[in-house]
């Protein structure tokens, strides 16, 4: 019972501070439960992002159902789910009230640019915390620079690739060299945060539901506002077609279907684990995780820092975002050199929402 509540207050204080979506979450759960509780290792936590990415569902939502399930059960599950989900459900909800005068306000607006700077920091973090854990092997290098070399490549040229065929790819390769060499290893997969995206944007679009103005304006508010932006995007879309009770089933309709996949998932991991074929398969997913993440952060710091999402755009730096993400650094290595520790994402949040008030609203 004690764990249930310790899940509960910790996923309540992640979901309220998940700013960027899954990929900025990695941070905190691992600070939580791999360095400070140490409830998970460091294989079992990277088996959780996997299973969290390769499955329907928001990120955050996907992760906590399985560390609760890991760490308690159903019980630990569905408190972990409820906790990580209710911050962002309520603030949404608040903000889908007020949204135009939200969107109107400098302070606001202000510190949201230095959190978007933050958000790139973390994702970098995470990614680069994730790479040092792999063994260094000739394969897991070469996945990695692959993956984050086409990530990139492709989202710089225009050219669309589903994160499914990065899995697949990677996977089928993991088999390949098992078949070759008879190697064992450990194992990840993976699958995508953002895809929701385009799904949400058709919908709304052909139901009249959002404009395109108004959809635009809400996704940036969604990555700016703490909670997965699966969640929030149901909230606020289900609030502005039918209030409260809207916002309530459609954020139920997108937790549930991921919260009873995690939950089957879960409990057969073991067995599955046991299957040759499968660790295979997994093994070669594995540095597809972490090349995935790093490749995320290099698109942001293109796009933000750097004013390039396609090589039509030209080179457009920002000024005040590069600085702002130096400032994040050079704490983070200073907070390090002095405590062994990298500083908590939250602090490393909030300092930023502090520059960027500086910087963007003076």
């Amino acid at each position: 019972m004690k764990k249930t509540r310790d899940l509960f207050w910790t996923f309540l204080k992640i979901g309220a501070f998940t700013f960027g979506g899954g990929y900025a979450m990695v941070a905190l759960l691992e600070r939580e439960f791999v360095e400070d509780k140490q409830w998970l290792s460091r294989e079992e936590f990277l088996d959780m992002v996997a299973i969290a990415e390769s499955t329907p569902g928001p990120v955050a939502v996907n992760s906590a159902t399985y560390v609760g399930y890991k760490i308690e059960g159903a019980e630990g599950a569905a408190a972990s789910t409820l906790a990580v989900c209710l911050p962002s459900f309520v603030v949404i909800y608040l903000i889908s009230l007020v949204f135009d005068r939200f969107l109107q306000l400098s302070a606001v607006a202000s510190a949201f640019r230095g959190i978007q700077v933050c958000v790139i920091y973390l994702i970098l973090s995470a990614g680069m915390k994730m790479l040092k854990s792999l063994s260094g092997t000739a394969f897991n290098k070469i996945i990695v620079a692959g993956v984050v070399a086409a990530m990139v490549g492709c989202s710089v040229a225009a050219v669309s690739f589903s994160s499914l065929s990065y899995i697949l790819l990677c996977g089928a390769a993991g088999v390949l060299r098992y078949l070759l060499k008879k190697r064992r290893k450990a194992a990840l997969s993976f699958g995508g945060g953002y895809g929701m995206i385009s799904l949400v944007r058709e919908t709304v679009l052909r139901y009249g539901w959002l404009t395109e103005a108004e959809f635009l304006s809400f996704v940036a508010v969604s990555e700016s506002t703490p909670g997965p932006l699966a969640i929030n995007m149901a909230t606020f879309i289900g609030s502005s077609q039918g209030g409260f009770p809207g916002a309530l089933i459609a954020t139920l309709g997108v937790v549930l279907p991921s919260f009873f996949i995690i939950l089957l998932i879960a409990a057969v991991l073991k067995n599955l684990m046991k299957y040759a074929g499968v660790e295979a398969f997994l093994s070669g997913v594995r540095p597809c995780v972490v090349a995935m993440i790093l490749a995320t952060a290099l698109n942001m710091m293109l796009s933000t820092l750097g004013g390039i999402k396609t090589l039509a755009d030209g080179f457009a730096p920002d000024a005040r975002s590069i600085l702002v993400f130096a400032v994040l650094w050079a704490v983070h290595f200073v907070w390090k050199k002095r405590t062994q520790k990298a500083p908590s994402p939250i602090g490393m949040i909030l300092l930023a929402a502090g520059l960027g008030i500086l910087f963007w609203g003076v």
